[in-house]
């Protein structure tokens, strides 16, 4: 019961009439919206300068993102639909051209994302509030923003908050030259870009810092045609030894984006004063030291890793999380391939030309096999054989004359006790023509996943190995998503290679820094392993390689989200407990 006094000269009318007005207040908040939780947005992040074409990224965490559609709008506009992604991890997503946003004199914007069930009732809502920083002082402010249509290779055509003229935007590659991913820099140095196929003249490009304001680039011909910017080093110390992410972006003659690409450095202390890169006539003496150790730019580190997005959001409110987090986001990570890729083959060539402009190689995970994981928490896959490898096709396709790893079907060889004889043996024909299909391929190397120490002998590892064909792969696959520790991965690898010819294997470490939990699924504890790299130091040993992408959900376990779903406090735990 909810006693109410009386205020001291409030009259009965008056007090019946207040009454009302609160009722009508809570009358008109549906209750699903007063209980909503917080839409999880990654990008922009609050109070972020943004310029040009943005993709805004967002998600409910703990839904699945078919349980969900998600709207965006600025300042109380019209709602604007976001699309599914699942380019490396679960979100909803939008790219949004702000170069139109003029009509706040202070070109500060209120950006709501709104996200509702299948019935439309609201679930989740947040607010944040981003600068553009490319708006000039308005004379006078618009009365709305002019909506602006984009084409993307891999996304729908969007619109901006209102009807207005619109203007399509082609797609192009963009590729930073100078410094590549994981180089170490200092003093004055030259960034180095091009958009592939373009002349100079076709286009302008930008470049920022951690999601900062653009700057202009201008053009070179010193060592080939491309666009450069002196940028000084020396003065990025915000985040100390943590990677500085560089986005380059370019435009056409429109303003509209064309192209855009990422970089990682890392920026070590100058030795001495160099000379400032906005005053320099000529290049200032520069250095590109060698990478990090154990930063192998010979597999591809994903600039659209969650990772880098979670970091970049927590850069303001948390910053010593985003630190940490930034360990995750600077390594390379498996990109996991099933139903959820609504065109398989465009996106994996389309991280078969990132990977290429960092001279890597791409490290895809096929998952998609008929019965997959036995009904457990990742079950699904395709109908039959012949859809499997007609898909399988597709990422050959994909992978064309490219560099790529392809860790073949986690569990397929250690979960079929769930088959009848018949479904196994079709099981090993259908995962040895994913062999054939995708070794085809002269830049393709394939390892079968064959789980790990405790869960098969090495004699019965082996055996189901040589079944699925495995001495026509480059090898097997150890310990995805699992976290049992380097070392004994090693021991039971060796003694598995003595059986199949001494065939070489990979491992994977992306959890197994603390070695096994208490359980398969989200265990707690838990660190990051040896970072993924092509110099192990045992000749049997391929590689390092964070197959699971530390932070993404093993399942609906111990508090954790969906499968595969990103999870950014696990992430965040793995990165604390890391040795390094």
């Amino acid at each position: 019961m909810i006693i109410l006094r009386r205020p001291h000269g409030l009259s009965d009318m008056s007090l019946l009439a207040l009454l009302i007005l609160f009722g009508a207040f809570f009358a008109g908040i549906p209750a699903n919206v007063r209980a909503a939780e917080a839409v999880e947005v990654w990008w922009p992040a609050q109070n972020a300068s943004v310029q040009g074409t943005q993709p805004f990224k967002a998600i409910v965490s703990g839904k699945a993102l078919s349980d969900y559609q998600m709207s965006w709008s600025v300042d109380g506009g019209s709602p604007v639909k976001m699309y599914d992604s699942n380019v490396d991890y679960p979100h909803k997503e939008a790219l949004v051209d702000v170069s139109n946003w003029k009509w706040n004199s202070n070109g500060t914007y209120s950006v709501s994302f709104i996200a509702r069930d299948g019935s439309g009732a609201e679930i989740a809502r947040s607010v944040v509030s981003i600068k553009n920083s490319g708006q000039a002082a308005a004379p006078a402010p618009a009365t709305s923003p002019q909506a602006v249509t984009l084409t993307n290779p891999t996304a729908p055509a969007l619109t901006a908050p209102t009807t207005g003229a619109t203007k399509t935007v082609t797609a192009r590659l963009a590729k930073v030259t100078s410094p590549l991913v994981g180089a170490r820099v200092s003093g004055a140095q030259a960034l180095k870009a091009v958009v592939i196929g373009l002349p100079l003249e076709g286009y302008k490009m930008y470049w920022s810092v951690d999601g900062g304001a653009q700057n202009e680039m201008y053009d070179s011909s010193v060592g080939g045609l491309h666009k450069e910017s002196m940028i000084d080093f020396s003065k990025w110390t915000w985040k100390g030894s943590s990677p500085y992410p560089i986005t380059v972006v370019a435009k056409n003659a429109d303003g509209a984006e064309i192209a855009r690409t990422s970089t990682l450095v890392y920026v070590v202390a100058t030795p001495a004063a160099q000379t400032s890169a906005t005053t320099a006539d000529t290049a200032p003496v520069a250095q590109v030291i060698s990478p990090e150790a154990n930063v192998q730019p010979k597999l591809y580190v994903d600039p659209n890793n969650p990772a880098i997005a979670q970091a970049s959001a927590w850069r303001q409110s948390r910053p010593s999380d985003a630190a940490i987090m930034d360990k995750v986001g600077a390594n390379s990570s498996g990109i996991w391939l099933g139903g959820w890729n609504a065109d398989v083959e465009s996106d994996v060539r389309k991280a078969v030309t990132a990977a290429s402009t960092q001279d890597a190689a791409a490290v895809f995970v096929a998952y998609n096999i008929p019965g997959r994981d036995c009904g457990q928490y990742s079950a699904g896959g395709l109908s039959g054989k012949e859809a499997y490898l007609s898909w399988i096709g597709k990422i050959k396709a994909g992978i064309g004359s490219g560099k790529a790893i392809v860790i073949l079907e986690p569990d397929a060889l250690t979960l079929n006790d769930c088959l009848s004889e018949t479904g196994k043996a079709e099981r090993y024909g259908t995962l040895s023509s994913a062999i054939d299909s995708l070794s085809a391929n002269p830049g393709t190397k394939v390892y079968i996943d064959a789980g790990h120490p405790q869960w098969l002998s090495s004699t019965e590892a082996a055996s189901r190995l040589e079944k699925a064909g495995v001495s026509k792969a480059a090898g097997f696959a150890l310990n995805t998503s699992n976290f049992i520790a380097t070392a004994q991965n090693i021991a039971y690898g060796t003694e598995v290679s003595k059986a199949v010819d001494g065939k070489r294997f990979v491992i994977d470490t992306s959890r197994n820094g603390n070695g096994q939990g208490e359980t398969w699924c989200n265990p707690s504890g838990r660190a990051l392993g040896e970072k993924p790299g092509l110099s192990t130091g045992n000749p049997l040993v391929d590689a390092y390689l964070w197959v699971k992408k530390p932070g993404e959900s093993d399942g609906s376990c111990n508090g954790g989200p969906s499968a595969g779903s990103w999870w950014p406090e696990y992430a965040l735990d793995l990165a604390k407990r890391a040795s390094y």
